[in-house]
């Protein structure tokens, strides 16, 4: 049986991945931190990633035709795409697993978005931008699932990792 990121088309892949590119320029990021303060500079970045997340998963639905509502098990093995698609393009093939029909772990090493701040010195986020894109997909999806931090490189963890679970109904 087909996976869901087996079901797109090259094409169709190529244009979500060119769309919603894995590192975006945050030079506006730090243009608020000099004219505001960090945790302004923060805030907007974490609501930034929120919106993305949202649109991001919007436009994956429409290119699988998938339409709201979605039951937990469409969810996860949405949410098993995007993270493939949007967050993990260059990780090992095992690093989106599929724990059970709506359960999904993920695991990065060597996070490209980790990176980026690292190397910018960037201080004050606290968590990981991609849990604010995750919870713009579950915005997009109307499901909100048991999202699970495990491990992040931030906190000094050799990888990212986190679990996530649809096993509650909309909000």
């Amino acid at each position: 049986m087909k996976t869901l990121i087996e079901s797109l088309s090259d094409t169709q892949r190529d244009s979500l991945q060119d769309e919603f590119q894995l590192l975006e320029p945050t030079g506006w990021v730090i243009k608020i931190a000099h004219e505001k303060d960090w945790r302004a500079a923060n805030e907007a970045f974490l609501t930034h990633e929120r919106d993305r997340g949202r649109a991001e998963m919007a436009h994956l639905m429409a290119a699988l035709k998938a339409v709201r509502p979605v039951s937990p098990t469409q969810a996860a093995d949405l949410v098993a795409t995007a993270l493939t698609l949007f967050v993990g393009p260059n990780q090992p093939r095992d690093a989106v697993q599929k724990l059970g029909p709506a359960s999904v772990r993920v695991r990065v090493c060597d996070c490209p978005t980790y990176r980026r701040l690292e190397a910018t010195h960037w201080r004050g986020v606290t968590a990981c931008g991609t849990w604010h894109r995750r919870h713009g997909w579950y915005d997009a999806l109307g499901l909100y699932p048991v999202d699970s931090v495990i491990a992040e490189s931030k906190w000094g963890n050799e990888a990212c990792e986190a679990l996530i679970e649809f096993d509650q109904g909309p909000r």
